[in-house]
Parts: structure tokens; C-alpha cells; sequence
């Protein structure tokens, strides 16, 4: 699963993959999340997410929309192994 955040700007730095999130918080308009994304989601407006990462660093994202999904499939659903051909 991804985060895709229109219109993105990022403060902040990431020293390092993976990151591991201590806390964090997610607004849009009004609406707000804090420490849980949930699933599935897509919605439009001014966006913030605030991540608390391990090491006490700070990263802001900003955009105008975020959503979830996948940035594509290793083969078509179809192909997949172990399912039945109708």
C-alpha cells in the first residue's frame, strides 16, 4: 500500500529507508487523523501529514489531496497462481 499526495511538498529529511514512524498525524480540511491511516482512502483538500519518525526526526507533506493504492501490479490478476480459470 502507498500514500499518494497530490501536489506535494516535503519539509523536512529522511536520513535513511526503511523509516520507522513513531507518531504521526493526517489533516485534510477539517478532518483529521492522528497516529492511524484509514484504509481505503481518498480525499481532496488542503492535506498535512506529520511523521515523528524513530530517531526523533520530523517530516511534513503538504499537498491538495492524498489516496491510497498501489503503484502498480507484478502481473495481472488473471495470471495469478492457484486461481481458478472460469
Amino acid at each position: 500500500m502507498e500514500l499518494f499526495v497530490e501536489d506535494r511538498s516535503i519539509e523536512g529529511s529522511l536520513s535513511g529507508l526503511p523509516y520507522e514512524v513513531s507518531e504521526g498525524e493526517l489533516s485534510v480540511g477539517e478532518w483529521v487523523c492522528s497516529n492511524i491511516v484509514p484504509l481505503p482512502l481518498n480525499r481532496n483538500g488542503n492535506t498535512m501529514l506529520s511523521l515523528l519518525l524513530k530517531w526523533n526526526e520530523r517530516v511534513v507533506i503538504r499537498g491538495s489531496g492524498i489516496a491510497t493504492g498501489f503503484e502498480g501490479l507484478l502481473e495481472d490478476p488473471e495470471d495469478f497462481p492457484g486461481m481458478d480459470e472460469q
